[in-house]
């Protein structure tokens, strides 16, 4: 079964995509098509998928500033 999906893209990306798509020889819909499914495939195989929201980090910028709290971390274990 297949659904129907309506993008509003903007001109640069959809330039892009038929630039590629040309480049490829492929039509547009499939270079979006293997680019969500490859999107997918990567979110699926997030080793860490399976932590996020296990525990409370008390720092809601964690996204933003991972490297620095990592960071942070290492230093304090070798103190």
């Amino acid at each position: 079964m297949t659904h129907q999906l309506l993008l509003n893209v903007p001109e640069n990306i959809y330039q892009k995509l038929i630039k590629k798509a040309k480049k490829q020889g492929e039509t547009l819909e499939n270079i979006v098509l293997n680019y969500l499914d490859q999107v997918n495939l990567e979110a699926e195989e997030d080793p860490l998928e399976q932590f996020i929201g296990a525990f409370d980090s008390k720092n809601s910028d964690w996204l933003e500033n991972h490297d620095y709290y990592l960071g942070h971390s290492h230093v304090e274990s070798i103190d």
